[in-house]
């Protein structure tokens, strides 16, 4: 028959026994979402890669449109200059003419 102190020991060794697999059922739980989170920060960081990507080539294509607009803006401002001056040059060649016409007396009467 068994005392008191083995019926107690008994018990103790059955509680450590299944708290010594519950620890190691724990702890390979925890091994492996270890592992999962691993997996899952590399998933995360090809996401940013690919994202950085998309985003230079975005950013890379918007610095070309800027470029170009900036282009033509200084193109309009280059001809808008270059056609005042010529629209000046007509506009004095056109008083010359007159002025000479008049001397010569020749042409409309203005």
């Amino acid at each position: 028959m068994e005392t008191k102190n083995e019926s107690k020991k008994m018990t103790m060794d059955k509680l450590a026994g299944m708290m010594q697999r519950e620890f190691g059922t724990v702890k390979k739980e925890i091994t492996e979402l270890k592992s999962e989170m691993g997996e899952l920060k590399g998933e995360v960081n090809e996401l940013k890669e690919e994202t950085r990507e998309k985003f230079d080539l975005v950013f890379n294509s918007q610095d070309k449109i800027l470029k170009r607009l900036d282009d033509l803006e200084t193109d309009n401002a280059m001809s808008a200059g270059a056609s005042r001056r010529h629209e000046d040059k007509l506009e004095n060649h056109e008083e010359r003419i007159i002025a000479v016409e008049e001397k010569l007396g020749i042409g409309e009467a203005v």
